[in-house]
């Protein structure tokens, strides 16, 4: 994580739930370093760019994909994989 203002990179490129999500968390820069990492994994099991998983929200993507979210200090690791293996 770094300690950038998330508060533009929201508006701009997550769905309305997702947002609301960020919006309401105790930590908002962790929770979308989360649901940014957890979009990567994803995009990276299905061979496809983040920016098509993005208007998704997180919460469907993890119904079609397992994710799992590690979070320690200021480092996130996300690992998302197939339903059905």
């Amino acid at each position: 994580m770094t300690n950038r203002d998330v508060k533009p990179l929201i508006n701009e490129f997550f769905c309305d739930e997702d947002k609301r999500l960020i919006q309401a968390s105790a930590n908002l820069t962790k929770h979308f370093y989360q649901l940014w990492t957890e979009k990567e994994a994803v995009a990276k099991l299905i061979n496809t760019s983040i920016f098509t998983l993005l208007t998704q929200s997180s919460a469907e993507l993890n119904i079609k994909h397992h994710l799992k979210t590690i979070i320690l200090d200021d480092f996130i690791v996300s690992i998302a994989k197939n339903n059905n293996s």
